[in-house]
């Protein structure tokens, strides 16, 4: 019997610009265009219970920049204070093979007009 383990860990720090259009009665379209700085860490463990001596691991660690994109909308509650939703797109592509990782964000907003 053989169990298998793969886990991954992700981060990234994105710098981007947002645009918007307004559609009216407090609604806007946005778009967010931008770059990603990101890091994974892969670690692989395959465990053979009955010969422990065989155990295999594996760790692979990438970091790169990236474009990401979004898109969302927004709704003004009042002057101040605003509540909306985005989804977002990252492709972490590693530079010695033609694996990437897609990373799809949905995010709820709210926050404060100044």
């Amino acid at each position: 019997m053989l169990l298998y383990n793969f886990e991954t860990d992700t981060s990234a720090f994105n710098v981007g610009v947002k645009g918007a259009i307004p559609l009216g009665a407090g609604i806007s379209l946005n778009g967010r265009l931008g770059l990603s700085k990101w890091n994974i860490d892969i670690e692989d463990t395959n465990t053979y219970p009955a010969t422990p001596e065989d155990n295999e691991s594996d760790s692979y660690s990438e970091n790169g920049v990236d474009l990401y994109a979004g898109i969302g909308a927004q709704l003004d509650i009042n002057d101040s204070f605003f509540i909306g939703a985005e989804y977002s797109y990252l492709s972490m592509g590693f530079d010695d093979s033609d694996a990437s990782f897609d990373i799809r964000n949905l995010a709820l907003t709210a926050g404060l007009k100044f």
